[in-house]
């Protein structure tokens, strides 16, 4: 992982917010022969993020890995590193159910998720979490997981927009939003979004399409953090991005 050189100084290393978006491909590796959420955990526990939005994740254990935890695989991922979390159940059959979820080591103050899903096909959803950072205060967090058509992504987009813009404040919005010809960046910006410097994402073997994004309004942006396939690619068909965000003082939001 590459560290950008205005990260030097202690005081911007002591203000930064640390976020990671993943998706997780439900636990399993590339070709779903391994279970990796233990190692993948352990993975993430080395970089110390602040924040870290998951995609496609099980709410619960799908009935048919030979894994044996205590936790449910949420619950397991958030234990001992993130005090707090919002999972947003969005696609359910009869051996689980996944989707997207946000863990905090600051305080989430509530949360909500919302449908976006335009057929049965693709159940999705936008996961909406607020968190209490001393430094700046709330801040507003979306995660999300769009179609994989362009006229889902559309469809999706005007939802999603209708949602977010009645919110007030610093915001951070990431996820797999399958935008690998950033025609949904082309839109976000047009609504006043900024986008991170992205690397390409997907597929983790050989990552050619920038299908990940992590989109932000009304918060310093610093830095993406760059992850390298090799040490990344045998926990899912993704790799993740990340990014560094400035807090400063305090901001009203609502």
């Amino acid at each position: 992982m590459d560290y950008p050189q205005n990260f030097q100084t202690v005081d911007v290393m002591d203000r930064a917010l640390q976020i990671l978006s993943f998706n997780i491909h439900k636990g399993f590796d590339l070709l779903k022969r391994n279970y990796r959420l233990d190692d993948l955990k352990e993975k993430i526990k080395e970089h110390h993020f602040d924040v870290v939005f998951l995609q496609e994740i099980h709410g619960m254990h799908p009935k048919n890995h030979e894994d044996s935890f205590d936790l449910d695989p949420l619950e397991f991922f958030a234990d001992e590193i993130w005090d707090h979390y919002a999972y947003g159940k969005n696609a359910v059959y009869p051996k689980g159910h996944h989707g997207n979820a946000i863990l905090s080591k600051y305080p989430i103050l509530k949360w909500k998720n919302f449908d976006l899903s335009n057929h049965p096909l693709e159940q999705r959803g936008l996961l909406y979490a607020l968190i209490d950072v001393p430094e700046t205060g709330p801040i507003h967090l979306f995660c999300t997981h769009l179609d994989l058509t362009q006229w889902g992504r559309n469809k999706q987009f005007n939802k999603l927009n209708t949602i977010v813009a009645k919110f007030e404040g610093p915001k951070i919005f990431a996820g797999d939003f399958n935008d690998w010809n950033s025609k949904l960046q082309a839109l976000m910006k047009n609504e006043g979004w900024s986008a991170i410097s992205r690397q390409a994402s997907f597929p983790s073997f050989l990552p050619l399409l920038k299908l990940d994004n992590v989109f932000y309004k009304d918060i310093e942006y610093l830095e993406s953090m760059k992850f390298g396939a090799d040490e990344w690619r045998k926990f899912s068909d993704h790799i993740p991005i990340g990014a560094r965000f400035l807090l400063d003082k305090k901001k009203e939001t609502s």
